[in-house]
């Protein structure tokens, strides 16, 4: 107990794992504090979370007799989130604001919080491990059905030497048991699968209603050329996509490109979506530095996809040229290519 800090500080969501992560601290012997960033939402007022929300995190942190603090996060949520969000559509990207949302806004704010509170950590309800060799290294969780380090990825050696993630050696199943031992008030909330900023809506409503630029109609065409129908906006398409191609034809079709310039969506038979090789940019390495030379890993190109084998280059220019050992559907430019050697997390770069 000596060797251990003062206090935690706790990133509340409202959900159980952070719930639980909370509650494993104090077990441990921490002073733990909650803490709530107050972020942009469409939901209740039309411009923050709900107040229900941070009502129920506030029963929480009082069924857990800790001190809570909310902190807003309004605007710079809007600006490195939101913002960034809406850009990368209009130049025909797939943006991943949960990873960009880690490094600019919750860990930015929480790390404050941590001096300004006299914390010595903090603690997220995040399914991931780290590991302290000569650098912190950020592991796959125990659960790897919940592993959660593709969202942690973009994080480096100073967030990840403040940042401890109890939930790292349990599985899910082990959590919802801990909290209905405990009887928590979240252990029966359902898990949010959305984009948080869009507050329920769906995201046609959302672009209407905060960039109608991106629902301007253009032509559906073939790969061969020819045209075969007309689309309601670039944005509501991505790479590998078939659901929503409203078009007469014989096989199904998918997604094959977005071309901004002319506002067309090419599509085209299943056979035209796969590549083995791909670039990325912005490259964050977990250890504070490339390696030395080119590299075997394994690579996630989205979240819930599998893990692919292949050689990753270093160009010249700062880049990553990856040659992949098969081809795979779905290579998006805006998402995130996260690398992996065994369990331990590289780093990741944006798909070009």
């Amino acid at each position: 107990m000596k060797d251990k800090p003062e206090a935690v500080l706790v990133g509340l969501s409202g959900g159980v794992d952070s719930a639980v992560a909370a509650l494993l601290l104090q077990e441990e012997g921490y002073r733990v504090i909650g803490i709530t960033l107050s972020m942009w939402n469409m939901a209740g007022d039309g411009n923050r979370q709900s107040k229900d929300i941070y009502l129920h995190v506030r029963r929480l942190a009082d069924a857990l007799k800790i001190d809570w603090k909310l902190i807003d996060q309004h605007d710079n949520f809007k600006q490195k989130v939101v913002d960034y969000y809406l850009d990368g559509l209009k130049t025909g990207l797939t943006p991943n604001p949960c990873i960009v949302c880690n490094k600019m806004v919750k860990w930015g704010a929480m790390l404050d919080a941590v001096d300004q509170y006299g914390a010595g950590y903090l603690a997220t309800g995040h399914y991931a491990r780290r590991h302290i060799t000569n650098t912190i290294q950020l592991l796959k969780a125990k659960d790897k059905r919940k592993d959660q380090s593709y969202f942690l990825s973009i994080l480096g050696q100073k967030e990840l030497s403040k940042t401890l993630f109890p939930l790292g050696n349990y599985t899910k199943e082990m959590v919802r048991k801990i909290g209905r031992m405990h009887h928590l008030p979240v252990i029966d909330r359902p898990e949010s699968q959305d984009l948080c900023f869009l507050g329920g809506m769906k995201q046609v409503d959302f672009l209407n209603k905060f960039a109608p630029e991106l629902l301007r109609e253009g032509e559906i065409m073939h790969v061969n050329g020819k045209t075969l129908g007309m689309h309601q906006g670039l944005a509501n398409f991505t790479i590998g996509q078939r659901k929503g191609i409203k078009v007469p034809y014989p096989e199904a079709l998918y997604v094959i490109e977005k071309n901004v310039q002319k506002n067309r969506l090419i599509i085209g038979e299943e056979k035209y979506l796969g590549r083995s090789a791909l670039f990325a940019r912005d490259i964050n390495w977990i250890s504070g530095s490339p390696p030395a030379s080119d590299f075997r890993g394994n690579m996630k190109i989205r979240y819930q996809s599998k893990e692919i084998e292949g050689l990753i280059h270093l160009t010249s220019d700062g880049r990553l040229e990856v040659q992949l050992d098969h081809a795979v559907r779905g290579i998006t430019p805006g998402q995130a290519l996260v690398m992996y050697q065994e369990d331990a997390c590289l780093g990741m770069g944006y798909i070009e």
